[in-house]
């Protein structure tokens, strides 16, 4: 088995070049990544440095296909879809992908996601703090877990460096409500977050087995520690923020019920997908 590369690739404005390298492939016919990257630079005057890697990444994210990575996999087209609607919204989702895409397929190729969940995991654990002042600490709990790992798919595991934390920044700095400062470097959860990305955290409990493998739509979840931590995780949020966000998304969105008696359980009908969010 290949041995799981955690290392998270993102020079500078990755998110950006991500959006446009998208876009363009949804509305283009292209036969390779330079001629892309010549239309982005030519037509925003995007710096598109480094990018040598980014298709590759997205193959494993399963957002283009292996075989023509300037084509969009069904799951890619329903990202498109969000951007098409809605730029910021189509960042927050692009940080659901890289924190979701290991649980919904635990490959050595979706070792990125891994590293990126529980680097997610790591500053969650140390908010509010200097994103800078705690990157070894990071690097190391997250290795230590790796290696703790008895999943097959983490066996060997590749090194995580200082740059994949600071590639890492690049993406969490798209989001808004804010989690990092660019002026104080300092890493603070959020006290809200978008309904769209609220409905697909709590979708992502029930498409996958993270939490339960036996649980299907319809069925209620109760708000366990581990399953707070989860969603918290992916939405970077503080705790005691999670039942009103619920609660607020429950209000607005008819396939999300909510039971609030001894504690908050939650019921999600139906299945959510990303495009039924733009």
């Amino acid at each position: 088995m290949a041995s799981a590369k955690l290392h998270i690739e993102g020079s500078k404005f990755r998110p950006e070049v991500i959006r446009h390298y998208l876009d363009f492939i949804d509305r283009r016919d292209y036969d390779s990544v330079e001629a892309v990257m010549d239309d982005i630079y030519r037509e925003t005057g995007l710096e598109v440095v480094g990018t040598d890697k980014l298709q590759t990444t997205l193959k494993k994210l399963g957002i283009v296909e292996a075989q023509d990575r300037q084509q969009l996999t069904d799951f890619g087209d329903k990202l498109v879809e969000v951007l098409l609607y809605n730029d910021q919204l189509f960042y927050e989702l692009l940080h659901f992908v890289y924190a979701t895409a290991y649980h919904r397929n635990p490959t050595p190729d979706t070792a990125i996601s891994w590293a990126y969940f529980n680097i997610c995991d790591e500053y969650r654990r140390r908010s509010p703090v200097s994103f800078d002042g705690v990157k070894q600490e990071v690097i190391e709990s997250v290795m230590e877990e790796a290696d703790r790992s008895s999943d097959d798919a983490l066996a060997d595991p590749g090194p995580l460096s200082s740059g994949s934390i600071t590639n890492y920044r690049r993406f969490i700095e798209r989001l808004e409500p804010e989690v990092y400062d660019d002026d104080t470097g300092e890493f603070t959860l959020r006290n809200f977050a978008q309904k769209e990305l609220v409905l697909a955290a709590i979708d992502h409990i029930y498409r996958t087995d993270v939490d339960s493998s036996t649980r299907e739509y319809g069925d209620l979840v109760e708000l366990t520690d581990d399953t707070i931590e989860l969603l918290c995780t992916i939405l970077l949020l503080q705790e005691e923020d999670l039942p009103d966000a619920i609660e607020h998304v429950a209000s607005m969105d008819a396939r999300l019920k909510i039971k609030s008696d001894y504690q908050l359980r939650v019921r999600l009908t139906e299945p959510v997908t990303l495009n039924d969010l733009a």
